[in-house]
């Protein structure tokens, strides 16, 4: 299932551009082309998924920031021609993002996949033993 639905594309990018975007074949239509839509959601949603290695997929609820990635990496995908300077910033911000992510320096606020699970209860400690101690030290 992909971060982001065509209803949030619409809303984010306006329905008129989503319709030229979605029908670069056929530049007289007048509503959405929902398998271009959805191809490019969709791979726009693989991209961040090999990039959320440290997460369990799939993710019990997407972050706002997750849908954000996916709506410019898929407004990126569905550019014509040169793309737009916008329109690649957006997706090379999108890119960094993802890497940081990637690489935990960013963080989604949800659990990992290598965390350890939290038990209540008191803390634990464990030390070695001290080395300089009253026993060691007597005669000093």
């Amino acid at each position: 299932m992909p971060y982001a639905t065509e209803t949030e594309f619409i809303e984010a990018f306006g329905l008129e551009l989503t319709i030229e975007l979605t029908n670069l074949e056929n530049p007289e239509a007048d509503a959405v082309d929902s398998t271009v839509m959805d191809r490019a959601l969709n791979r726009a949603t693989s991209l961040i998924n090999g990039y959320l290695g440290r997460y369990t997929l799939p993710l019990a609820t997407v972050p706002e920031l997750l849908k954000s990635l996916c709506l410019d990496i898929a407004r990126y995908y569905l550019g014509i021609y040169g793309k737009e300077d916008d329109v690649r910033q957006r997706y090379e911000d999108a890119m960094m993002q993802l890497r940081q992510i990637a690489s935990g320096t960013l963080k989604l606020g949800l659990p990992t996949a290598d965390a350890p699970a939290v038990e209540s209860g008191s803390p634990q400690f464990s030390a070695p033993r001290r080395v300089f101690d009253s026993d060691s030290l007597r005669g000093f």
